[in-house]
């Protein structure tokens, strides 16, 4: 017999029109999602509207909540609601917080200890650049090797080198989906959340089983990448990239908001670009992140701000003594100066800002 809580709550997820806002409506008035799911059509009315409660009463005629039961034993999905001990302690007061989640993890994954540990989402193009592959498997590799959960999107391009590069240095990470969980079978997905569930980490979603997903999903489930964040960082992402909706979401939350620099000539740089412009954290790895949500030596933004700790007049300076003697191409500096590809282009690109470099085309570079 399934549980009557369980059962609204399960009610409620799939009833049309109804969402996180309809939801909290109905607690609002009738204090749990039992006595709503029992009110008669007239209750209904002036909570939700006629019109909408009609199309609930239709609903809840032929609803069944046995056969979904059935169904999520069949894939293999559990549930958490809001009122459970394991959910998310991090989601509780974002702004629209799920009600409930559907989750697909491993018999031996500790739910309640996973939601525990700080996490950090990695998010951005879906249209990745060698540039960007490597500074999300660098930053990705320090996070985990931290003890830092790893959060994000499920997709390609950077959410699924920050998901694989987790799992290969034994991390665990959280996908986090915009459909049903079963939606992902037979798609280009379905490797990617399966290699998730069998190294122990965890596919999550807040919309039900059997729903397919559309565009407008996607942007509604950055709210929960982020929600499950302590921080979110932005590897890569252009001007209309949905990574800068996950940004937003984050601000809004209070989360702590790092985007990676690029060159000014990548498109793909564009968006980080503009976050950097905007106040968020310009970073060159790991240890700022580590530093700001308390992992790491210092105290992150009590101490002084990242951009400065990570790029100085001396760097600067160096750069400047090079290019004097010639125009150099950027492996050529990394082999000058002696540092990592994420600092160089750091300094780089603030220079090529500042007026005092230029790209003169195929990663070559000179004095302004």
């Amino acid at each position: 017999m399934i549980d009557e809580h369980l059962a609204a709550y399960l009610a409620w997820s799939h009833c049309p029109g109804i969402g996180t806002v309809g939801f909290q409506k109905i607690i609002k008035a009738f204090g749990t999602a039992q006595r709503g799911w029992c009110a008669d059509i007239g209750q209904l009315g002036e909570v939700l509207g006629m019109t909408l409660a009609t199309r609930v009463d239709q609903f809840r005629r032929s609803w069944d909540p046995n056969f979904i039961v059935s169904r999520l034993k069949t894939e293999g999905v559990c549930v958490i609601t809001d009122q459970d001990d394991l959910f998310p302690e991090k989601l509780k007061n974002i702004d629209g917080a799920p009600f409930i989640l559907y989750v697909k993890v491993a018999p031996q994954v500790d739910l309640l200890e996973l939601f525990k540990m700080p996490a950090v989402a990695i998010v951005g193009t879906r249209k990745i650049t060698s540039y960007g592959r490597q500074v999300t498997e660098q930053i990705v590799r320090d996070l985990t090797a931290a003890g830092v959960v790893i959060v994000s999107g499920l997709m390609y391009g950077v959410d699924e080198v920050a998901h694989r590069t987790a799992m290969q240095n034994n991390g665990q990470t959280i996908g986090v989906w915009a459909g049903g969980i079963d939606s992902l079978v037979g798609t280009s997905r379905a490797g990617l959340a399966r290699n998730l569930f069998d190294n122990g980490s965890v596919v999550i979603s807040e919309f039900p089983v059997g729903v397919m997903p559309t565009p407008g999903m996607f942007p509604v489930r950055n709210r929960i990448v982020s929600g499950l964040s302590s921080a979110v960082v932005v590897i890569e992402a252009s001007l209309e990239s949905g990574s800068l909706i996950t940004a937003g979401h984050a601000a809004a939350q209070g989360r702590e908001v790092f985007a990676v620099p690029g060159p000014v000539t990548s498109y793909q740089s564009l968006g980080t670009a503009k976050l950097i412009q905007k106040g968020a954290y310009l970073i060159t790895g790991a240890q700022e992140i580590l530093e700001t949500i308390g992992l790491g030596q210092g105290n992150g933004r009590n101490n002084e701000s990242t951009q400065q700790v990570a790029i100085g007049d001396k760097d600067e300076n160096e750069i400047v003594e090079i290019l004097k003697l010639e125009n150099k191409h950027i492996d050529e500096l990394v082999r000058s100066t002696g540092w990592g590809i994420q600092k160089l282009t750091s300094v780089l690109s603030l220079m090529e800002v500042r007026g005092q470099i230029r790209n003169l085309g195929g990663m070559i570079y000179g004095l302004a």
